[in-house]
């Protein structure tokens, strides 16, 4: 193969509240039988999200689908095995979607869990959770493992709020109760995992939307209460990661009340900033996933009731706005890009640590006190990932690179 001609400089990185755009994409296809809430959706490195059940009205939906974004278009799968569900939760670890909890059109609270391969398309059970069967608990992945807390449990009419949180170890096939949120009892909470840690918060407990949050550490199984996050309610948000950072969407600040904002958290910094918001009509209960280094957005309760619904998605694009640092530009330059199997960097300024994410947030490469070398990164998927680079005098840069 020829050596592109070509390279790219690398610059400094700006997430900046006036770069993105919102574009709106193919809604799901069917119409008024296909718009609902309470869906779950996730993504892989190749290029495809899914998405699974929800709600719209007293109907609980059991179909499945998934969306191309090479194309902007829709596939149905096969049903879900384990029946209609809504409310229910999935975190992924490496290329498996893990499903659970959830209620059916009964009102029939589910401990089942499901395993899906969004490599080879099958379907297989994992152990039951242990704990009560609940609706709208929070799920997150940190190091391997997934984890799940919190929700709402019926008991006699009653609805009681949880506080429990668990492990499951996808090697062992078990799960573990940890310790419970320090937040106490709540659902609807904003949950991911970043860099080896868990974050959690917000929500909703009887009425009382909360605005604290928290860092889970799985090292000492503790919590600790963050500071500096914004002092505004949010509930039933959507979240997805990117990269190094968190995108939480939408949701509920009180009682039928939809927000717009969208917000972005760095871990590494403990710091939010708000983007561009979004567009359309302001919803609780949405699905959310990252592909090609974009955020998607859509579905979800728009109103009142259940029956408020909407099947819409949209996309937010330009995260990753390069502004030029002349000087920068002199000194490092990453290259080819996009490349194929081996990426050169070459600077003149000493690189204390490298790392490069994929879209799920997954650390793929990882470096300390680099050289000027070329990269062989022959083993990865064809895709968008996420180089970041810290200098030894401070500096931090992040860069989008793709692989063909």
């Amino acid at each position: 193969m020829k050596k592109l001609l070509f390279c790219t400089f690398l610059n400094l990185i700006f997430f900046s509240s006036i770069a993105q755009v919102w574009s709106p994409k193919q809604s799901i296809p069917g119409g008024g039988s296909k718009v609902r809430m309470a869906s779950i959706s996730f993504s892989n490195s190749q290029g495809s999200a899914f998405v699974l059940g929800g709600l719209y009205g007293n109907t609980v939906i059991n179909d499945f689908w998934q969306y191309n974004a090479v194309d902007d278009s829709w596939t149905q799968k096969p049903n879900f095995p384990g029946g209609s569900k809504y409310a229910h939760i999935s975190f992924v670890v490496d290329s498996i979607a893990y499903v659970g909890t959830g209620s059916n059109q009964f009102g029939n609270l589910s401990t089942q869990f499901w395993a899906y391969n969004m490599n080879t398309k099958v379907w297989s059970t994992i152990a039951n959770f242990p704990g009560e069967g609940r609706v709208y608990a929070s799920a997150m992945t940190i190091n391997s493992k997934g984890y799940i807390g919190g929700g709402v449990k019926f008991v006699g009419g009653n609805v009681i709020y949880l506080k429990d949180f668990w492990e499951y170890d996808p090697a062992l096939d078990t799960w573990t109760q940890k310790s419970d949120y320090l937040g106490g009892v709540r659902a609807g909470t904003i949950a991911f995992g970043e860099a080896g840690k868990g974050y959690m918060g917000y929500g909703e407990s009887s009425g009382f939307f909360h605005w604290d949050f928290h860092e889970y550490d799985p090292s000492n199984d503790s919590w600790t209460l963050l500071t500096g996050f914004p002092s505004t309610s949010m509930s039933f948000v959507s979240v997805v990661t990117l990269g190094n950072k968190a995108y939480i969407l939408g949701g509920e600040f009180q009682d039928h009340v939809y927000t717009d904002k969208v917000w972005e958290y760095t871990a590494s910094t403990n710091e939010w900033k708000p983007l561009t918001s979004f567009p359309g009509t302001p919803r609780r209960n949405a699905i959310s996933f990252a592909l090609g280094g974009e955020v998607y957005y859509g579905t979800g309760q728009t109103g009142g009731t259940e029956t408020n619904v909407t099947d819409d998605l949209w996309v937010l694009g330009d995260l990753f706005t390069s502004v030029s640092d002349p000087l920068f530009n002199a000194r490092v330059k990453v290259f080819p890009n996009p490349f194929q199997n081996n990426l050169m960097i070459d600077s003149s300024e000493d690189i204390k640590t490298l790392k490069i994410y994929s879209i799920l947030g997954t650390v793929v490469y990882s470096s300390v006190n680099f050289k000027n070398q070329e990269i062989d990164l022959s083993f990865l998927n064809r895709g968008m990932y996420l180089l970041k680079i810290e200098t030894y005098s401070g500096q931090i840069i992040e860069e989008k690179v793709t692989k063909l």
